[in-house]
């Protein structure tokens, strides 16, 4: 699959709903914004997943190049210096990296591969890049991994791919220690979930958790677990109205077993068919709303996952009034007009009484502009990102905010 069509399976999860809510919006104070890293271009530019962190501080993440490479793993010092810069053979627009104890990385790239559906491969300490599966595609096996994966205590890798498995609508995969590949779950459409694009969070039992963009009970996304033995269950069905839709990030998980996320639209705001929201569901399956995004100043379109602090306060993106969301209106409902006061994205804090601060706006010039990826946060809190575009070559940027 290539680039231009991925993208344009994007757009169909980037937007939609109604109605507007007062909102809770405090102007960031004493926080600090620096550009560590601007992409050169033509073999490294956009990235577009989650950064990850080392404990000396190195930062690792994923770009595109053009050319045979397509696709490519950087890392960067503390001081945002490019320390290594791999070639991993296929296309990794949306994934984010997992790094073992060792410092081996593994990833997934949504194309190429032997069956042109996608890989998972292992970047090794040396250097060396290792294809660990190739996707084949439905009815056998997933399709277009557009997430990174998880890690288990025996070594096993668990992730999901937007389309494939036995009807075509997206899989949950478990990658053994051995190199078996095994679906675990084949989604079935509505009501049963839909294109899991984001990751996976998993808890001490075993169970998996994580979000399709479409499907459930309303047809606009929706929570799920699936058990050790592979039974799934929805935890939640968005109705695309105050609650949002198109979840289309991981969750995150916090000590007591409640579950976070975002939803690219729904909600209420200025934007048409809702700006998106941040949403908790508790032990007990109770699903709370936290933040409905107004599309002014507090930002619109989170489609990044969160980051959770020791505190409980809650960090993400909004990606801003993209290309990939106004194409989308623009065949799905005429076009429309947006804030053009949060064009270029946001990063925000959302407190633990659901009070959002806007820690960082950006301009669309040298700082950046669509930061599509959530954040990855450091043990002082300092929190690090990517924006697809902008900086100082125009191919997008790596960021650090200290809140």
């Amino acid at each position: 699959m290539t680039s231009a069509e991925i993208r344009a399976r994007a757009a169909s999860l980037v937007g939609l709903a109604v109605l507007c809510v007062a909102v809770f919006v405090v102007s960031a104070q004493a926080t600090t914004f620096k550009v560590l890293y601007s992409l050169p271009g033509a073999n490294e530019s956009s990235p577009q997943g989650t950064l990850i962190l080392d404990a000396a501080g190195n930062i690792y993440g994923t770009a595109l190049s053009n050319g045979s490479c397509l696709g490519v793993v950087f890392e960067l010092n503390s001081a945002g210096q490019q320390v290594a810069l791999h070639c991993v053979g296929g296309e990794t627009l949306f994934e984010t990296l997992l790094r073992d104890s060792l410092g081996n990385l593994y990833g997934t790239t949504y194309g190429n591969g032997t069956y042109a559906d996608g890989t998972i491969f292992e970047l090794d300490i040396s250097g060396k890049v290792t294809v660990l599966h190739n996707f084949k595609g439905p009815p056998v096996d997933g399709k277009t991994p557009g997430a990174g994966l998880i890690r288990d205590a025996a070594g096993n890798l668990y992730g999901t791919t937007i389309f494939g498995g036995s009807q075509g609508n997206g899989t949950v995969f478990k990658l053994a220690a051995n190199g078996h590949e095994s679906v675990l779950h084949s989604f079935s459409g509505t009501p049963g979930g839909q294109f899991p694009w984001g990751g996976l969070v998993r808890d001490e039992s075993g169970n998996l958790y994580g979000t399709t963009a479409f499907g459930g009970t309303h047809a606009n996304g929706m929570v799920f677990k699936l058990s050790r033995a592979g039974k799934p269950t929805t935890l939640y069905s968005f109705t695309g109205e105050k609650d949002g839709l198109r979840p289309v990030s991981g969750l995150v998980r916090d000590s007591a077993g409640n579950l976070y996320g975002t939803t690219a639209g729904g909600g209420t705001g200025k934007c048409r068919g809702g700006c998106g929201t941040v949403f908790k569901i508790d032990t007990k399956g109770n699903t709370l709303t936290l933040y409905r995004f107004a599309g002014g100043r507090d930002g619109q379109e989170p489609i990044g996952g969160l980051v959770m602090d020791t505190s409980g306060n809650l960090y993400g993106t909004t990606a801003g009034n993209t290309t990939i969301s106004r194409s989308f209106r623009d065949v799905s409902s005429g076009g429309e007009a947006r804030s053009g006061v949060n064009a270029f994205g946001t990063v925000f804090k959302l407190d633990t009484k659901g009070r959002e601060t806007v820690l960082h706006r950006f301009t669309g010039k040298n700082d950046g502009k669509y930061p599509y990826a959530g954040l990855a946060m450091d043990a002082a809190g300092n929190l690090y990102g990517t924006a697809v575009d902008g900086g100082a070559n125009g191919c997008g940027t790596v960021f650090r905010v200290t809140p």
